[in-house]
């Protein structure tokens, strides 16, 4: 079965179709070691800096040259792109990694409101500055704690970033923001050079090791580090009020394994929850669980979401109303390739696409399926966040993808089973091609996108987008690239809005 020319027994046509947007003439890349290498010899020569990339409405592409010295000469990399330009793109050797990036966060300054992308790399963590986001400005790394790692998370409370890795006694660093601007003023020739400025961790704590994932709850001046061989992969709790003196608070290991969570000060409409610390667990193929952590000794299980045991509920996010909880589900497009390998077609059409699930938790102890977000390729998605009517995610070689969540609050009947296996992949689909209000529109509905790995948009994870972060007043998002490095892009979205209005016949 041939999926976006992801298979072997793809067309030859196809192929050559699919490398419209290459330069190179290399076969597509299969194995890491083969993804590493062609995005070194694609990606590397083709820094982007001084000068913007526009989105062009009309072949809807940005079109970058690489000078693609090991492949013999110049070339073009053509992205593909819908109402979103390219700022500006520093490949991962400049950023300091080894082979690799992952995660990555943002950080403002309260007082000059200067912006800075926190990239997590194999080797460390880089700090860019984004005053201008045509010329952003490595500020420098701080290293690894102890051996290089595929996984780095990050996020930022009080001016601190928190850092954890499945480095092995990696622990929790620590590192003072601040000193990015006390740095600031000798950037410029410290870039020119070879070397980048290599910083101190402010602050350490050594409770636990290896950790794949952390969350903050900055009302709470809580941090939460998950998927640990310390607490059997459950929640760590960490008091971080004083960000120079983290301390250990306890561990919640009732509910399994956790890969990624979200907890905040809950103020949505389960009156019996607000004013509380709940956290939203997403515990893999065990489902999303649902907890109140306000007393952190006595952990209460509100509920439990769970689909089918095909799913991998890898991480996901609240709307700003706290109505729906939205799930990246990491798993169904490669499982579909296995499973379904040889079913016609029209099957891979309809349920092994990009997935995004809808849970629906405005009633905390009862949260249910609402509907579910079919995407346009077998792109595998992996981290998604959500500012205003907007859901950002970054879906590995599908690159950023931006969702119109407006009409998601449309459904308002509640499914009465639990949903297992096989029935739940079909019930999955029927409720995505429900159409809402009358209208022939899925529960989300994409408004625009940044490729950022143009040679296919294929399930394989070794490759593309990790993750992404929207929330800098600037409108700018910033999105790490494993084996290519740091994209700055500028979404458009007034324009995204009034060419839908456009293409619907509506007065703009």
């Amino acid at each position: 079965m041939a999926m976006d020319g992801c298979e072997d027994d793809v067309e030859e046509t196809d192929k050559q179709e699919k490398k419209k947007y290459l330069f190179l003439k290399d076969d597509k890349p299969d194995t890491d070691e083969q993804v590493l290498k062609f995005s070194k010899k694609l990606f590397q020569d083709a820094a982007v800096v001084g000068k913007s990339v526009s989105c062009d409405p009309t072949t809807n592409l940005a079109s970058v040259v690489s000078s693609t010295k090991e492949s013999g000469g110049g070339g073009t990399i053509d992205y593909p792109c819908s109402f979103v330009d390219l700022q500006s793109f520093i490949p991962l050797e400049q950023l300091g990694a080894d082979v690799r990036v992952n995660d990555i966060w943002g950080w403002t300054h309260n007082e000059t409101g200067i912006e800075y992308a926190i990239i997590g790399l194999d080797s460390g963590t880089a700090f860019v500055q984004l005053q201008d986001p045509v010329n952003p400005i490595i500020i420098g790394i701080l290293p690894t704690n102890t051996t290089n790692s595929k996984w780095r998370d990050i996020k930022v409370y009080n001016n601190h970033a928190f850092i954890v890795s499945e480095a092995i006694d990696h622990g929790l660093q620590v590192f003072d923001l601040m000193l990015l601007t006390t740095t600031h003023n000798n950037t410029e020739e410290r870039n020119d050079s070879d070397e980048l400025f290599v910083f101190n961790q402010t602050a350490h704590l050594d409770t636990f090791g290896d950790s794949h994932n952390i969350a903050i709850n900055e009302e709470s001046g809580y941090a939460y580090a998950v998927g640990s061989d310390f607490c059997d992969g459950g929640l760590i709790i960490i008091d971080i009020s004083d960000p120079v003196n983290p301390s250990y608070v306890n561990c919640v290991s009732a509910y399994g394994y956790v890969h990624d969570v979200q907890c905040v000060t809950y103020d949505g409409p389960s009156d019996d929850y607000v004013g509380r610390e709940v956290c939203f667990c997403s515990n893999k193929a065990f489902g999303l669980f649902i907890l109140d952590l306000t007393d952190k000794q006595n952990p209460e299980l509100i509920s439990r979401f769970f689909i089918n045991r095909q799913m991998k509920i890898h991480q996901g996010w609240l709307t700003e109303d706290s109505k729906y909880f939205l799930i990246d589900d990491e798993k169904n497009e490669g499982f579909c390739t296995d499973r379904w390998r040889f079913a016609p077609k029209f099957f891979a059409e309809l349920f092994c696409k990009t997935t995004t699930i809808v849970a629906d938790v405005s009633d905390l102890k009862k949260p249910f399926l609402a509907g579910v977000y079919r995407g346009s390729s077998s792109s595998s998605d992996h981290n998604l966040f959500i500012k205003g009517n907007e859901v950002y995610e970054t879906n590995y070689r599908e690159g950023l993808r931006i969702l119109d969540v407006s009409q998601i609050d449309s459904y308002d009947e509640e499914p009465q089973v639990q949903i297992g296996s096989i029935l739940g992949d079909v019930f999955s689909w029927l409720m995505s091609s429900v159409s809402i209000s009358g209208e022939k529109r899925q529960i989300m509905e994409e408004i625009a996108f940044f490729d950022i790995y143009p040679p296919d948009d294929c399930s394989e994870r070794g490759a593309g987008s990790w993750s992404n972060y929207p929330y800098f007043d600037s409108g700018i998002v910033v999105v790490s690239a494993i084996t290519q490095g740091l994209y700055v892009l500028k979404p458009d979205l007034e324009a995204a809005y009034k060419a839908r209005k456009e293409r619907e016949g509506e007065e703009v």
